[in-house]
């Protein structure tokens, strides 16, 4: 039988799987705890005693996070049969080791039969997933946290889909289509900045648009209609306009790894959120399609409206300014207005998302904050630190990750798999 390590509580609790066919469950300076059936294995239950007279030897103390990180790992390769027949002295101190061994065993055997993050790698962020997810899903742990409280925060564009190279960002991509399009009605911009690069697809313009050269192509492109209309042209642009670097369409780059992440976060009952500084009903034109996250769970920059009432039938309309630009603090200004609740676990890419994490950080709850480092320059683009790159700087949060011990995701070692094989936007 293969061995598993022997590990220590924090709370002075024990146990151990030793080398051979029985389970010695040691209470370190308290009590003996002997389980004469063994747990895991691999081909059934097995019947022998430990040896007599065995002892527990001291061992190395850790977190019980990192206790669900082994068994998480070595799972996989055995079976949770059967419950150990036991004889113990301290019924308070036995009591915290079986419950250790079943959240453990729980969060194991969840793995072990079905995993639920098939496109993420083996390794510190994946098991960190895990070991976040079984505490606060586990009823009478320590760490458990209510469903209606099991908040969860994703920034859009570089945490779910691509954001560069610049010619593959969604937001950017239909905001050039749209001048494109009503650039006969605007003959002026044949000679404007920056409307006159992208009638010339000057590239080299377009790689180094400022932010105030984005919001202009933004409100050109998103305003002077009402929101029924946007919905048809946002819709039908979305079915059909494809990205020539990696020949899909805009709305399938989508990380595949990230598209588990949140239906296994939903199966065990968190509610999911987009927090973006995209365009909000832009957003909701293909957030329940991808993503499965639904209208009202879309927070993102919108601009202003106005409400009209034509023969009776009431519209909004979209304004040519901005109402909030949906970015930085206001990530985070936007969550308590929206959501009232402190996420426990945000999931970002860049500086921007800073607010956001440092928000769900500060939550007395048990939290996760994950930050997805592009590092893979083979199958998407690697970037970080670059002040050039107009999107997806990471470069003051990736220092903060560090000295705050924030899970960094990396897209080189972390995931298996880049885009979904089949597009889940039909």
């Amino acid at each position: 039988m293969k061995r598993l390590h022997a590990y220590a509580l924090r709370d002075s609790t024990s146990f151990a799987i030793p080398k051979g066919q029985a389970i010695n469950c040691g209470i370190k300076r308290t009590a003996k705890l002997f389980c004469r059936r063994s747990s895991f294995h691999r081909h059934g239950p097995l019947a022998s005693k430990p040896e007599a007279g065995s002892r527990q030897q001291d061992l190395p103390v850790i977190s019980h996070n990192s206790m669900l990180h082994s068994i998480n790992a070595q799972a996989a390769s055995y079976a949770w049969h059967s419950l150990p027949s036991v004889m113990l002295i301290s019924t308070t101190h036995a009591k915290r080791v079986l419950f250790g061994l079943a959240l453990a065993g729980a969060a194991a055997t969840a793995f072990a039969q079905s995993d639920p993050l098939p496109s993420w790698n083996e390794g510190p962020a994946k098991a960190a997933i895990a070991s976040f997810v079984a505490k606060v899903t586990s009823p009478g742990s320590k760490d458990f946290v209510a469903p209606d409280e099991r908040v969860a925060v994703f920034d859009n564009d570089g945490t779910l889909m691509v954001e560069q190279p610049s010619s593959a960002n969604i937001n950017l991509a239909f905001s050039f289509d749209r001048i494109r399009a009503l650039a006969p009605a605007n003959p002026a911009w044949q000679s404007t900045q920056p409307f006159k690069a992208v009638l010339d697809d000057d590239k080299d313009q377009l790689t180094h648009l400022s932010q105030g050269d984005v919001a202009k192509l933004y409100l050109a492109a998103y305003t002077g209609m009402d929101e029924s209309s946007f919905a048809q042209i946002a819709g039908a642009w979305m079915s059909t306009a494809r990205n020539a670097h990696f020949k899909r369409r805009y709305v399938d780059l989508v990380y595949q790894p990230q598209l588990e992440l949140l239906t296994f976060l939903r199966a065990q009952g968190f509610k999911t959120f987009l927090v973006s500084g995209g365009d909000v009903d832009f957003l909701r034109e293909f957030a329940l399609k991808n993503y499965g996250i639904t209208p009202d769970q879309v927070i993102g920059s919108t601009v202003q409206y106005a409400y009209t009432a034509e023969n009776g039938k009431p519209t909004i309309q979209r304004l040519g300014m901005f109402g909030v630009i949906n970015n930085g603090s206001q990530k985070a200004i936007s969550i308590q207005l929206h959501i009232g609740l402190t996420p426990i676990l945000a999931f970002g890419n860049a500086d921007g998302d800073e607010p956001m994490l440092a928000m769900t950080a500060a939550n007395k709850k048990p939290h996760l904050v994950l930050i997805l480092h592009h590092d893979d320059g083979a199958r998407e683009v690697a970037y970080d630190r670059e002040e050039s790159a107009s999107f997806g700087r990471l470069n003051a949060l990736l220092d903060e990750a560090a000295s705050r011990h924030w899970q960094v995701v990396s897209m080189r070692r972390d995931f298996k798999t880049l885009f979904p094989s089949t597009p889940a936007f039909k």
